[in-house]
């Protein structure tokens, strides 16, 4: 039976041999330190309006609730693609879940790409007041 010896040792009389920790751990930190930018989330890109000087200042106290529209006209809440038959009751879900309080100074914010009309805008401002939000701000590009 033939026997095989290791080659690798590591310890080099008193001293570690730090190379294959560091073959190891490179890798890992780079893999560790950089997974969220080397691989793009699915999603969609929005082209926003400018907003101009006179955009409005959102209060830090407040509950935001963002709804997303792209140029496709695909809407986008939670991190999700909703239908717009589905975006209401899914916003009636969370007011509900939002203590009194902070249910009556929740703000829907809404990023609508460009090329968006308003009436997708105004069907998303009925959705959104039938699932009882009382202020809608539109966002812009600073």
């Amino acid at each position: 039976m033939t026997r095989f010896h290791r080659t690798t040792r590591l310890l080099k009389g008193d001293a570690w041999d730090l190379a294959p920790f560091l073959c190891v751990l490179f890798p890992l930190a780079f893999f560790l330190l950089f997974q969220n930018s080397l691989v793009r989330p699915a999603g969609s890109v929005l082209r926003l309006p400018s907003a101009g000087t006179n955009a409005p200042v959102l209060a830090p106290g407040r509950r935001f609730l963002v709804v997303a529209v792209d140029a496709g006209g695909r809407i986008y809440f939670d991190n999700r693609q909703l239908e717009a038959s589905q975006l209401g009751p899914e916003l009636a879900v969370r007011m509900a879940r939002l203590p009194p309080a902070e249910a009556q100074d929740a703000v829907l914010v809404l990023e609508a790409d460009l090329g968006i009309t308003h009436a997708v805008v105004e069907k998303l401002g009925r959705i959104a007041r039938m699932a009882g939000l009382r202020e809608i701000i539109l966002t812009g590009q600073p």
